[in-house]
């Protein structure tokens, strides 16, 4: 009967650490601007998106071994977004409004296609249509900017919100026909 020697115990755990910290240093890296710009679209203020997503990642340090392979992004924005909400709760905001990330308004010179009139004319749709998700009601705009901006799946953003996916397309389907109904009066009516 052999006995687990120190030498082989601290290179055993050595290799558990740098298993877990490769999977913590690729969930980061796969999902940390997506994560950001999820949550300054909601706080609108980038000192809070970074410090919510430094709290959420600290969260996914400490329970890195609880997640199911596969769940991370699900996972990661269930946490953070619970995290804005109590974010939220203690300093009294009620109420959040999506910006304009600052990339989407880089123009990229070197484009020869560049055709600054139609680029333009995005522009000033882009900020219509982000005002009329603005008038959404919470529930509503979180859903469309999981689904429309963030690109969530169903799945994901039902696992996120902890509603049936049912519900997630009903309330969809509503959110996506009012906004219908804002930004044909407000942006071309």
């Amino acid at each position: 009967m052999s006995l687990i020697t120190p030498n082989f115990f601290l290179r055993f755990y050595d290799i558990i650490i740098n298993s877990m910290r490769e999977k913590i240093n690729a969930i980061y890296k796969t999902y940390n601007k997506m994560l950001y710009n999820y949550l300054l679209r909601h706080v609108r203020n980038e000192s809070d998106a970074f410090d919510i997503m430094q709290e959420t990642f600290i969260k996914l340090i400490s329970n890195i071994e609880k997640i199911e392979i596969g769940k991370e992004k699900s996972w990661l924005f269930t946490v953070a977004r619970n995290t804005m909400i109590n974010h939220w709760k203690k300093n009294n905001k009620t109420n959040y409004r999506l910006i304009t990330d600052s990339e989407d308004n880089e123009i990229d010179i070197k484009d020869e296609r560049y055709d600054i009139q139609e680029e333009y004319i995005k522009d000033i749709e882009k900020k219509c249509v982000e005002k009329q998700i603005d008038k959404l009601d919470l529930k509503e705009k979180d859903i469309v900017v999981m689904k429309y901006i963030n690109n969530l799946s169903l799945n994901d953003i039902a696992n996120i919100t902890n509603l049936k996916v049912s519900n997630i397309k009903v309330k969809l389907f509503r959110a996506r026909n009012k906004l219908k109904n804002l930004i044909t009066e407000s942006c071309y009516g």
